[in-house]
């Protein structure tokens, strides 16, 4: 009797690996080299790319490091007023003009360092103008509740992904893809020490499924985070599948409200990438991938997202992966034999 239980057991389960396996290879996509049939838009992204300046960026820059060996040889710092190691994204923060007033506040701390004077509050309250001290000091403000929001909503994205609703990532826990999202965005310049807009989407990038994939709402995330980030993801979530509503039509109305801000659409096209760039790795590894569905979102996704003032690196970067075979197995290659680092050179990818 065990033994003829014992024989239905792994009867069983073989017939259940046999299930897993065909499903396995359901899922495996077109040979490599079959999915390229696209014509390639990389040259003519890059050629329309607006480059924009920063007015003045230069004058602040020329200020400050003059002023900073002052501030090191006497033991002075800004702290009262801002974080130094802000004063990349204060800078983009700041209009042009205001831009200049910064600049000529650090050339007043300079002089004041260089007659004497140590006591930092009194340095800064008579070298710095009332507005370009409050303006900057708000922008301080500003990057230090979205550094210290960012802690919560890495555990919040965790417990619910992993936790509460069990997701998983290519059999992994689902933070793997929320950190390569992250890891798209820095990689490409719009990392949270670049600029405001970076250090917004290195929140948003954990939040970007949790509408979506979760029980919470818009409403949710703008009661207890920051406002953009809320906006931000809720422009990267797919809206309900209403009654009779095809898979294109959801795509296009969701398109349509990512469009409506800046950082959706990078988040939405970091996001495009990191599962691109997942998928081919499987796939020339010898694993069951579903990369094929983007080869054929790609025009779609296109004519919906593209806009030129948006990291055309980005842009020209997913291009070839989906239309340059060449390209595409020589950096899915490279990024399988350092992926366990995070230094990448995009530009040697870029220019060939």
């Amino acid at each position: 009797m065990f033994i003829a239980m014992l024989k239905v057991i792994v009867c069983s389960l073989f017939v259940s690996q046999s299930i897993a396996i065909t499903k396995a290879l359901d899922m495996i996509d077109l040979p490599f080299t079959n999915l390229y049939t696209m014509p390639s838009r990389a040259e003519m992204i890059l050629k329309n790319s607006k480059k924009h300046q920063i007015e003045h960026r230069e004058e602040v820059y020329d200020a400050y490091y003059c002023l900073l060996p002052l501030l090191r040889k006497n033991n002075v710092s800004l702290k009262l007023w801002f974080n130094e190691a802000n004063i990349d994204i204060i800078i983009q923060e700041l209009k042009p003009h205001e831009r200049v007033s910064f600049a000529r506040a650090l050339q007043n701390i300079s002089k004041f360092i260089e007659a004497g004077l140590k006591d930092e509050k009194y340095i800064i309250l008579n070298s710095v103008p009332t507005k370009i001290l409050s303006r900057v000091n708000k922008i301080q403000h500003e990057i230090d509740s979205l550094k210290l929001q960012h802690k919560n909503i890495i555990a919040l994205a965790q417990a619910k992904h992993e936790v509460e609703f069990k997701h998983q990532y290519d059999g992994l826990g689902y933070s793997v893809h929320l950190r390569e999202v992250r890891a798209v965005l820095k990689r490409f310049g719009i990392g949270p020490k670049d600029s405001m807009l970076g250090l917004v989407l290195g929140s948003a990038a954990w939040l970007h499924d949790i509408i979506e994939d979760t029980d919470l709402t818009y409403e949710d995330l703008q009661r207890d985070f920051n406002q953009l980030i809320a906006l931000i993801v809720r422009g990267v979530s797919k809206v309900e599948k209403t009654e009779g509503m095809s898979s294109q039509e959801r795509l296009r109305i969701t398109y349509k409200l990512t469009t409506q801000h800046e950082g959706s659409r990078i988040l939405k096209l970091a996001d495009r990438i990191a599962n691109v760039e997942k998928g081919l790795k499987l796939l020339l590894s010898g694993y069951p991938s579903k990369v094929s569905k983007y080869f054929q979102e790609w025009d779609l996704f296109y004519q919906s997202l593209y806009n030129p003032d948006d990291s055309p690196e980005m842009w020209a970067h997913l291009d070839r992966l989906l239309t340059d075979k060449v390209y595409a197995e020589k950096y899915i290659r490279m990024l399988l034999k350092y992926e366990h680092t995070d230094i990448i050179c995009m530009n040697v990818f870029l220019k060939n």
